[in-house]
């Protein structure tokens, strides 16, 4: 989670990781051989890191990492067509064939980056692919892109909240089924006691849990 900046430099903010979050959750989904795919190279630190809390708990996954040579900036293709991909125009490093995927990155916006990853990684011969992403902006057609693609699952924190539309007064979601989102709620809360307490924040990470 990210607040600095929102304050002065002479304001001590700390940098919660929500990564370990979603460990106890894809654990319920027994993935097969898995693979953290980082969408760019920018984000393949990130990825990794994940993976390593992935084999702190017992899983062996591996890291892979996508190079879109036909992405002029994040979350915008150059093709207008959205689900336009060339399998030369994505480069893979590492090897997804007949495992489980999941697309490690900070935020969806558009949506764009993710699906046109699915796709590729689709054709590579990966057998699932889900999505992890701190926030869930969805902007612009993203539930609709989610919806019509082959990923399994997207899953976020709640940082963000999903849309909603009023009819006749009452509330109802607009977002895709395979939206899921994890509650921040416990990880805040132990950062707010531990910060009271004048204890350690490091533990939570260095743990890979928010107990």
């Amino acid at each position: 989670l990210y607040f600095l900046g929102f304050f002065g430099p002479e304001t001590p903010v700390d940098n919660l990781d929500v990564s370990g979050i979603a460990i106890p959750y894809f654990e319920t989904k027994f993935l097969q051989k898995p693979v953290i795919v980082s969408p760019d190279a920018n984000g393949a630190a990130r990825a990794k890191s994940f993976r390593d809390k992935l084999i702190h708990h017992g899983m062996d996954a591996s890291l892979a990492v996508l190079l879109d040579h036909n992405q002029t900036k994040r979350g915008e293709a150059k093709e207008e067509d959205d689900d336009y991909v060339d399998a030369n125009d994505m480069e893979l490093v590492g090897d997804v064939r007949g495992r489980d995927c999941v697309i490690f990155d900070d935020m969806v916006d558009s949506g764009k980056s993710i699906t046109r990853c699915t796709k590729k990684l689709k054709q590579l011969g990966a057998k699932r692919v889900f999505a992890f992403a701190t926030h869930g902006l969805f902007l612009s057609g993203a539930y609709d892109r989610i919806e019509k693609s082959d990923l399994i699952e997207v899953v976020c924190v709640n940082t963000i909240p999903l849309q909603t539309t009023q009819v006749a007064g009452v509330s109802s979601w607009t977002y895709s089924s395979k939206i899921h989102q994890l509650s921040v709620a416990a990880l805040l809360a132990e950062a707010i006691r531990r910060i009271q307490n004048k204890q350690s924040l490091s533990y939570l990470f260095d743990n890979h849990d928010s107990k």
